[in-house]
């Protein structure tokens, strides 16, 4: 494929409803989601991206049930586990965003090992876990605010700094799955000049041929950022 985007993101909806077309429990469901998530990863290292970002699990999923939230943690952390063989086998580097002190014991330790894998990085791979894009700018100007009590005199890139302490990359393509028309608060620093791709296909069925024909759609757009398209 030609024009491959540098940064791919990817809202991952559609697990609850997924389970209810196919009459299968949500156990079955979000097990069946954690694969595609890891054959998606794959197949992004595949065809040469560099940098891809999955939402995982947003705050706000917390107001869920307890035993739906207990159901995505635990298989939340089958999959970093599973995580942890393929990005070192693929080389990827794995870092995940939001926050994460917030989550249980167990899954931190999974995810210390993910992010300690050694690997050579040839692709950067982000998990939103626990995440919010508007949490993340209010985190950064709090952070902000604290180191320069005494000094407003600073510029863009210093709250950049602040709130995207990673060096995340802006993000060229986001992907929703399931439908919705909407960002429900993902990368919302990052994707200002982000062209937008939703299909109603529920992330359980997702795969390398509606991950292609995002691509292709992406590079039919002409970006601007802000310039004159005459």
């Amino acid at each position: 494929m030609n024009n491959i985007p540098k940064h791919v993101g990817i809202i991952m909806d559609g697990n609850g409803r997924w389970s209810t077309k196919n009459c299968v429990n949500l156990e079955n469901s979000y097990s069946r989601g954690a694969k595609v998530a890891i054959d998606i990863i794959e197949e992004c290292s595949r065809i040469g991206i560099k940098y891809v970002t999955l939402f995982a699990f947003s705050i706000n999923n917390w107001k869920r049930s307890k035993s739906i939230v207990d159901l995505i943690m635990s298989i939340g952390e089958q999959f970093v586990d599973e995580l942890v063989d393929i990005c070192s086998k693929l080389k990827i580097k794995t870092t995940f965003i939001g926050e994460i002190s917030d989550l249980s014991d167990s899954i931190k330790k999974k995810i210390t090992l993910a992010e300690n894998a050694e690997t050579v990085g040839n692709m950067q791979l982000y998990i939103a876990l626990n995440y919010d894009g508007k949490h993340e700018i209010y985190s950064g100007v709090k952070r902000l605010l604290a180191e320069h009590r005494n000094n407003d005199n600073f510029l863009m890139e210093d709250l950049s700094r602040y709130i995207n302490p990673h060096n995340i990359p802006e993000m060229d393509l986001m992907i929703r799955t399931g439908g919705d028309k909407r960002l429900s608060g993902f990368m919302t620093w990052l994707s200002t000049f982000s062209e937008l791709y939703f299909t109603d296909t529920l992330w359980p069925d997702f795969d390398s041929k509606e991950l292609e024909n995002a691509i292709l759609y992406y590079g039919t757009r002409k970006r601007n950022f802000g310039n004159s398209r005459i």
